[in-house]
């Protein structure tokens, strides 16, 4: 691995930097993906508040592929749906990986859908929703982006004050 020599004083300076941006990125990290839980509890509560539910037929759309290094491949799976309230079609997504694409594959597969009765157009999957709208689960989920971030950026901080810039050797 490529390291770069630097003066001990050099080296504090970098590792304070360091520790500070990658806390900062750290804290911004946890902090969008707990906003994105507390949005995404509060739309599900707002669509399940008031909902119906219709069946959607899925279909496939794409097969994306990606190649990862040692020869490893990974396969997403586009879907798509289509479902009627009051003469109007609305058209919903997803995707997901090779491993659980298994149950919409199927001849005739079909996707729950719930959606508000005030504004079909804020719908979704019911299971996704039910999922969203379980404030336990929900916690969950923001409590443990938060340990998560400060041990990626503790780790980042150690690659580059370790790894990547090390201090000079001083003569005696």
């Amino acid at each position: 691995m490529i390291s770069f020599k630097t003066s001990p004083q050099t080296h504090r300076t970098l590792s304070k930097v360091s520790m500070i941006l990658l806390s900062l990125a750290a804290l911004l990290g946890a902090g969008f993906l707990i906003l994105t839980a507390i949005l995404n509890y509060f739309e599900a509560n707002a669509i399940l508040k008031d909902h119906s539910e219709v069946v959607a037929p899925v279909s496939l759309d794409a097969v994306t592929e990606e190649h990862h290094r040692r020869g490893r491949t990974s396969e997403t799976y586009h879907f798509h749906y289509v479902f009627e309230v009051a003469g109007k079609a609305y058209d919903g997504t997803f995707e997901t990986s090779a491993s659980n694409a298994e149950p919409y594959l199927r001849e005739g597969a079909s996707v729950k859908v719930a959606y508000a009765n005030a504004a079909p157009s804020r719908f979704g999957r019911l299971e996704v929703l039910q999922s969203q709208a379980d404030f336990g689960s929900s916690i969950t989920r923001a409590l443990t982006a938060i340990p998560l971030a400060a041990l990626i950026a503790f780790i980042l901080h150690l690659m580059l004050t370790r790894r990547l810039f090390v201090p000079r050797e001083t003569s005696a």
